[in-house]
């Protein structure tokens, strides 16, 4: 577990600045809490899942083994607990 002082939206900016200095690409940040929020559910707490690629790496990985494909992309999540912002680190690797 990483965690940081930071605001989680400044986080997930630096995220997507390291995630692209080691060739992934960021294929989509979803906010959680907003994507609830649209279909009536409240949640109250700050969660945005950060979906990287790397297409060399996925490519090699997905010729041996199609059925990796349900893992890909690889997800990070960033949230928030206990006044500071956390993000796991992966059990996965790419």
């Amino acid at each position: 577990m990483i965690e940081s002082s930071k605001p989680l939206g400044r986080v997930v900016e630096d995220l997507q600045v390291a995630v692209a200095r080691h060739n992934f690409g960021v294929l989509g940040v979803h906010d959680l809490k907003a994507k609830m929020a649209e279909k009536g559910v409240v949640f109250a707490r700050e969660c945005r899942i950060v979906e990287v690629c790397n297409p060399h790496q996925a490519k090699k990985v997905l010729e041996a083994n199609l059925a990796i494909s349900t893992a890909l992309p690889c997800r990070i999540s960033v949230y928030e607990e206990g006044g500071s912002r956390r993000w796991p680190r992966s059990s996965r690797r790419p």
